[in-house]
Order: structure tokens, then sequence, then C-alpha cells
């Protein structure tokens, strides 16, 4: 029946002696009731909101309705025990226009599809989301919480950079980065020295990564520190990836060139925080560059030819090549730490006893046949036709190797493969 506010006049909806259900019909507007006609227009009265309903009993009270602004529908359904409201469709035809900075709210309401252009606020709360974003530029600002699982929000993006000769640290990450609401970091590193070939000129790059427990950066709480091969060009580069967990609130990192005479560059530096779940262990990885100047030392490889580039935990596959006579040999590895199976075979004895070793803080000139080089960790020995094998554990730094042949050429083979994670 019509509730009319002509005066505010309350209507008996339900007798004392019915038993059902008083239906709000109206989807807007609600209604006020009470036992008698006076009590329906008071402050005490109850109210039926819109799309609501209440279940009256045989013998009870009167049940008055009234109106205040707009007409009503409520009905009374004999017997009635239960009322349960449908879904409400709406479909709109052409287009709505949100002036200012639209703002749409989704909670807990299932299959909701919303289509917004321009500057947007978007809530969604309980609720699982569906973005296409492929025509759009996304900035996630997870201000409030940590970011979904799988979602990476850019944090740092510094281009090109001089790191000058001697630097012992240059911020690439534009200050102290706020990484609270964030699991894990992933990054991506890759520099050159066009001056490789000068005797000191820097044939690594060294990267340390620091978390803080405050944003003035005044309590260091972790670091991680990583050395990275530099290629001799812009084209004769290739990238570090790096991954890892979360330390602290606040990070930085620092690119410096400690022992090098000349300056490299630092071609790009991007660092991305993500919500996905890591372990407090980073994995980092990059292929060795073709040809890096080394002072007398050739490739045993060519460029190109490198089958090993470490994702793979791969760092060499070298089969039985020919060495020439009276000449000195290198082989740069890809950068994948920790714990290391190699293999090594020479058809005839060396000069100098074949080395691996690790390329830290390393800089044109420093190669040398033998145990006397820097940085080594394997020195088998020198017999010919005798296969030596051994497990060695690599620091957060790439590897080489180091051969010297005899007036008498030889064939050499070189295998390892790394366990990875360090």
């Amino acid at each position: 029946m019509p509730i009319t506010p002509v005066g505010k006049q309350p209507v008996r909806v339900a007798r004392s002696e019915d038993a059902g259900v008083i239906l709000n019909r109206d989807q807007v507007n609600p209604v006020f009731y009470g036992r008698d006609a006076n009590e329906a227009t008071q402050s005490v009265a109850s109210v039926l909101d819109p799309g609501a309903s209440i279940t009256t009993a045989a013998g009870g009270s009167e049940v008055w309705v009234v109106a205040l602004t707009n007409n009503v529908d409520v009905d009374f359904i004999p017997n009635g025990g239960q009322w349960t409201p449908s879904v409400l469709n709406a479909t709109v035809a052409g287009s709505v226009n949100i002036l200012g900075t639209p703002s749409v709210n989704v909670a807990n309401t299932p299959n909701v599809n919303a289509s917004i252009s321009g500057v947007a606020n978007v809530n969604i709360n309980s609720q699982s989301a569906a973005l296409d974003v492929s025509a759009q530029t996304v900035n996630i600002d997870p201000a409030n919480g940590f970011i979904p699982a799988g979602l990476i929000a850019q944090l740092a993006n510094t281009g090109v950079t001089n790191i000058s000769a001697g630097n012992l640290g240059v911020n690439v990450s534009g200050g102290i980065v706020n990484v609270t609401n964030y699991l894990s970091y992933d990054l991506v590193f890759t520099a050159f020295c066009n001056s490789q070939s000068t005797a000191g000129a820097p044939m690594t790059g060294q990267i340390l990564l620091v978390w803080y427990a405050d944003a003035g950066g005044t309590i260091p709480i972790y670091q991680e520190r990583y050395y990275t091969w530099l290629g001799n060009s812009l084209a004769n580069t290739t990238p570090v990836f790096g991954t890892g967990g979360m330390h602290g609130p606040y990070m930085a990192v620092f690119v410096s060139n400690p022992v090098g005479s000349v300056a490299y560059t630092m071609q790009q530096f991007v660092l991305w925080g993500t919500g996905r779940t890591a372990a407090n262990n980073s994995e980092w990885r990059q292929a060795p560059p073709g040809q890096i100047s080394s002072g007398g030392f050739s490739q045993m490889l060519r460029a190109g030819t490198q089958s090993a580039q470490g994702d793979d935990h791969f760092l060499a596959t070298i089969i039985t090549i020919p060495l020439a006579a009276s000449s000195s040999f290198w082989q740069p590895l890809p950068l994948c730490p920790g714990l290391i199976w190699a293999r090594m075979q020479t058809s005839v004895a060396l000069n100098n006893n074949f080395v691996l070793c690790a390329a830290v803080n390393f800089t044109n000139g420093l190669i040398v046949a033998g145990g006397g080089c820097p940085g080594t960790l394997w020195n088998p020995g020198n017999t010919a036709a005798t296969e030596f094998s051994s497990q060695v554990i690599a620091p957060r730094a790439p590897l080489f190797i180091v051969a010297k042949t005899t007036a008498t050429p030889t064939t050499f083979s070189f295998a390892a493969f790394s366990q990875g994670v360090v």
C-alpha cells in the first residue's frame, strides 16, 4: 500500500491479530513505525530502511507506518516469515561523467566491472581485481599495506652516471628509499669502461646494498656487496640481474670504483620492490662480456661463443679447445656465487699451474699465470692428461680461469657449475 507523507499521517499496516511480514519496497526512502499512530511520528519510532522488513506475530501490537518526505510502498505479506531482497542490476546506456577526481569504492560486492579514464582512485576491499592497464601508465602506491605478490613497483631508475677513479660510493638509488611495504627487491645494472685497455683500469664494478632502520640512514642494519664484470665498451657489456629479500624498512644502493685508475660508465641502474616472498639469500646473475681487456692475456673463447650464461647455474663448458704454444690465456666466467663444482684437463703440462680465481676489485694487469694470481680459489696442480675436479665456494664476484702454455701447444678442457644462492 502507498504511504503518502501528507501531513505525516500514519497508516495502520497490520492489526494486532495478524501474523506476517511488513516490507518496505522502496529502494531509497525509509519509513518509521510504531505500535500506534502517535508513536509512529515520535522520536522513539523505529526505522524500516529501504528494502528492509519486520515480522509481526498474531496477537501482538498493531503496526502503524509513516513516511516523512516521499511516497513509499509498504506491503504486508500475511503469514510470511522471511524476506530476501533480489540483486539490483543497473544498466547505464551512454556515458557517465565524473567531475573532479573520480573515486570508486568496491566493498564486498562481487562481479563489479568499473571502467575509469582520467585520474582515478580505486579502492577495492575484500575482493579480487582484474585490471586491464594495457593502454595506461599505472603507478602502484602501497601506502597503507603490502603490494600483492607478483606485482612490482619501480623504486629507482638512474641513467648514465660517471663512476670516477677511486670513488668509494655513488648513491644510485636516489637517496634512501622507503621499502617498508616490499618483501623483496629486483634490480638490473649495466656498466662499462671505455679505457679498459689502460693498465690499472677497472675490470669489475662494486655494488653495495645497505638497509637502514631509519629514514635518515643513521642506523644501518644489514648490507650486501657484489662485484660485477665491466664491458670494454657500451656495445660489449652485459646486464647484471639481482634479486633477494628485504632486510629493513629503508635501503640505499651505492656503486663504487675503489681501485680503478680511470673512470667507468654506469649505463643504467633500475631497482624494483615486489610483494613476492623471497628468502633472505640473494641471487645475482651476469653473463661475461666478450673480450674484456685484461693486459696481455687472450680469452680462450671468442666473443659470442661463450655458451655459459650463469642463469642456468652453468659457468663454463669448454671442451678440448686448442691453446697455442707459448701463450697466456684466461676466460671470464659468469657471476653465479655459491658452491661451485669444477673440473679441468690438459693434454700437455702447462707452463704454470692452472688456477680458478674470483674477480674481486679487479683491474687491468692483475691477471698472472700460476698460484700468484689474486683471488685464487683452486690451484689443482699441473699434470698432463690428468683430470682434476674439486668443489669451491665462490664469493659474490664473477670467476675466471688462467692457463699459460709451454713451447708445445695443448688442448684444454674445463667445466663448472654452481649450486647458486649465498
